[in-house]
């Protein structure tokens, strides 16, 4: 446990997997006011039960007191799963090389039919297995880790789920450099490598064209 720690946020995942040790070593520290300091604790189990169980020290959890947040396990909140894949791209491949459009719809029906028993987390793990893995731009249930994810499910015609045309990939990858540049289309087309009136052309034939979020025509502030 770091000494002088009076000032900022202080994160502890899982406090009651930390031991006894360190829990021991946060009570002390924080056995006077200190206004500028916050403290986060996460728990896997339900604090009431973590104190019953001696998880968690009685004393510690009074402390910390606050406000306590319930999240529900990620089986009962599969409607996440998206938004959470995408974060996870954006951690561990976009952000540096912008490989990996996404995960298929097949993926993410396999995504959903898992328990979870391990939460978000395991679902950071899978992801980052399908990154390492994939030889595609899409996550597919083959990149998926075994023995959790052996093959695609049946589609409800027995076929394969269909890739996405090119002019859609196009209008991905051009979505995409448009949020990454905050809505600048001469920087979004120079990390595109094309020049901004084609970039203008693209955006006018884009698939997603008739769409009411579509980028805006340009902005003199952006350019």
């Amino acid at each position: 446990m770091p000494t002088g720690l009076t000032d900022g946020t202080l994160i502890v995942d899982d406090i009651a997997a930390v031991g006894a040790e360190v829990q021991a070593a946060l009570l002390r520290h924080t056995d006077r006011p200190l206004p500028r300091l916050r403290v986060i604790a996460t728990l896997a189990l339900p604090p009431a039960r973590a104190v019953e169980e001696g998880w968690l020290r009685r004393d510690l959890f009074e402390r910390l007191g606050g406000q306590t947040i319930e999240m529900p396990p990620l089986r009962e909140r599969l409607e996440d799963i998206p938004a959470l894949v995408e974060h996870f791209l954006d951690s561990f491949c976009r952000r540096r090389c912008g490989c990996i459009f996404g995960a298929s719809e097949a993926a993410l029906d396999a995504l959903a039919g898992h328990d979870w028993p391990s939460n978000v987390r395991e679902l950071r793990d899978v992801i980052h297995h399908a990154v390492t893995t994939g030889a595609s731009g899409w996550i597919e249930p083959s990149d998926l880790p075994p023995p959790m994810f052996t093959e695609a499910p049946a589609s409800t015609d027995g076929s394969e789920a269909p890739l996405p045309t090119l002019a859609e990939a196009e209008a991905i990858l051009i979505r995409m450099a448009l949020e990454r540049a905050g809505g600048n289309k001469s920087l979004a087309a120079q990390m595109l490598g094309i020049s901004r009136h084609k970039l203008y052309d693209r955006l006018r034939h884009s698939p997603e064209s008739g769409r009411t979020d579509r980028p805006s025509e340009p902005d003199s502030r952006h350019e």
